[in-house]
């Protein structure tokens, strides 16, 4: 939320310090309330913290990425914001459900219209558990 953006930038400024993250550019964005999807990232009016980061490709790397990746998903739904459904699975579940309230209703509806699963990959398997 905009009343919280200094309550986030603040803890990511120190752990891109702290992790030596190769920040390539922070973009902000403004996002409007999405009410109709239901697993949108923005149930009111939002900032969005866009990051573009290198990553190495190393498990070391990886494995690294995934902890301050979490750490920022932790302080995001602390000030009351979520995030963005990433290409990695590197939120843990808690924090996609924390995130993600009306994921049980959107796995209602991917059951009703998809019943033998067939349109799933390791995301959907991940946090919704088919």
């Amino acid at each position: 939320p905009p009343a919280a953006l200094g309550g986030f930038l603040r803890p990511l400024a120190r752990l891109a310090q702290r992790r030596r993250l190769n920040l390539l550019s922070v973009t902000l964005r403004t996002v409007r309330p999405d009410p109709v999807t239901l697993l949108a990232y923005a149930r009111g009016n939002m900032i969005a913290v866009v990051l573009y980061v290198n990553v190495p490709r190393a498990e070391a790397g990886r494995r690294a990425s995934a902890a301050w990746t979490q750490e920022l998903v932790e302080t995001a739904l602390a000030v009351g914001g979520t995030y963005y459904l990433p290409y990695q699975r590197w939120p843990t579940p808690e924090q996609f459900a924390r995130g993600y309230p009306r994921a049980g209703e959107f796995l209602a509806v991917k059951r009703r219209w998809d019943p033998e699963g067939r349109f799933s990959n390791g995301w959907a398997t991940a946090y919704l558990g088919v």
